[in-house]
């Protein structure tokens, strides 16, 4: 199990490795701002700007901690609404899923 800590303001940028199917990744999200924001997993789009032909590379499950006040998914992109102070995310992967498909980034 890897764990990665990110930020809620942190830019978008590409996930740092490639997951295999069961890999399980745990986001150690920080918000150090006086209101709740938001952390965001999402599959690249296409040249279009729509995920058709993409593959599905938030496919899997997902759990949280008390730091985290809710959590949406589908197939290709996960919102975590994170508290001050922060919490975990961890996902675990149901399809193989290489760097340059998923992006990670904070929004404050």
């Amino acid at each position: 199990m890897a764990t990665y800590s990110v930020n809620v303001v942190d830019s978008s940028s590409f996930f740092p490795t490639n997951l295999n199917i069961g890999d399980s990744t745990t986001f150690a999200v920080t918000n150090s701002l006086a209101g709740a924001s938001y952390y965001s997993l999402e599959t690249v789009r296409n040249s279009q700007g729509f995920y058709s032909g993409s593959t599905p590379s938030i496919s899997g499950s997902f759990t949280f901690s008390s730091g985290i006040i809710n959590l949406i998914a589908d197939d290709y992109k996960m919102s975590a609404v994170v508290a001050p102070g922060g919490g975990t995310i961890t996902f675990v992967t149901a399809v193989p899923v290489t760097s340059t498909q998923l992006r990670i980034k904070g929004t404050s």
